[in-house]
């Protein structure tokens, strides 16, 4: 899949399930139940048939399926991102 994530910044850069995986591991999902989730958000953007989508776009389908699978998990998740945009802005 020659599929380009457009971040924050607006810069480009490949799509890698693996980033997925490495993300709902450390918001505490098994690692087969992350690389399931991962693998689901890359059929949904193989359905989709397109070049580009944003890094949100990800964000917002990892958080749908989270809440389907695992609510801890989902809620976790979804503060940890919460807690990296306010970093990112520079915020304290």
């Amino acid at each position: 899949m020659e599929l380009k994530v457009e971040k924050r910044d607006k810069s480009l850069e490949d799509y890698n399930p693996g980033k997925i995986t490495k993300v709902l591991v450390a918001a505490g999902l098994e690692k087969n139940q992350a690389k399931e989730i991962s693998d689901r958000v890359t059929k949904w953007l193989k359905e989709k048939n397109i070049q580009q989508v944003s890094s949100s776009d990800i964000r917002k389908k990892i958080i749908e399926i989270l809440k389907e699978v695992d609510s801890q998990a989902h809620d976790f998740y979804v503060w940890y991102k919460k807690l990296e945009d306010k970093n990112h802005n520079g915020d304290s």
